[in-house]
């Protein structure tokens, strides 16, 4: 499939979908949600947050809606990870300077630069009041579907994206792939 034939049958996808309850209703739901939360008087980091999550909101449920739910997922995982911070930042204003970790970040770029390999250094590790709170729970049940299933290339995903073998009458194998997902139950909020 060439780029012209893939963006013309991406927009059909779209339109389709784009008609489903779940686009017509849900997602004009949360983006309300997202504008009314913008108007709060919250410190500037969450807004910041909100801003970037409706940002991903919006384009994963887009990206979703084109019949590729696949690629939509690691923007679902990015925005989970905002909602992670934005709970740490909720608990205590000062998780989000241990986040930024400029001095670790830095150094990272610095080797990378430099052609090396960085050290291993993960960003700080939330604990458990911000890893087992309440509104977080059902996120990071999805969050490890998403990172087993779609946000890296695993077996899991590559068994997902069926590619279809058939032997032509001169044996020849010809291997043929669905670009779009058409099974409307694929499609969030249905998929995990």
């Amino acid at each position: 499939m060439d780029l012209q034939r893939f963006i013309l049958a991406q927009q059909e996808v779209l339109s389709v979908h784009s008609q489903r309850r779940y686009f017509r209703e849900f997602v004009p739901s949360v983006d309300d949600l997202y504008r009314l939360s913008l108007s709060l008087d919250s410190p500037i980091t969450l807004s910041k947050l909100m801003v970037q999550g409706h940002r991903a909101f919006l384009a994963s449920a887009v990206i979703a809606s084109q019949g590729q739910p696949d690629n939509a997922d690691p923007i679902t995982r990015r925005v989970i990870e905002m909602a992670q911070l934005a709970v740490a930042i909720h608990l205590d204003e000062k998780n989000y300077d241990r986040w930024q970790d400029e001095e670790r970040r830095a150094t990272r770029w610095k080797d990378r630069f430099a052609g090396k390999r960085p050290a291993s250094s993960p960003p700080p590790k939330w604990g458990k009041e911000v890893l087992e709170h309440a509104l977080l729970s059902e996120l990071r049940s999805v969050l490890g579907f998403i990172s087993d299933e779609t946000a890296h290339f695993t077996p899991d995903y590559e068994l997902s994206i069926g590619v279809n073998e058939t032997v032509e009458t001169d044996g020849t194998l010809r291997l043929e792939l669905d670009y779009f997902q058409h099974d409307q139950a694929a499609i969030p909020p249905c998929q995990h």
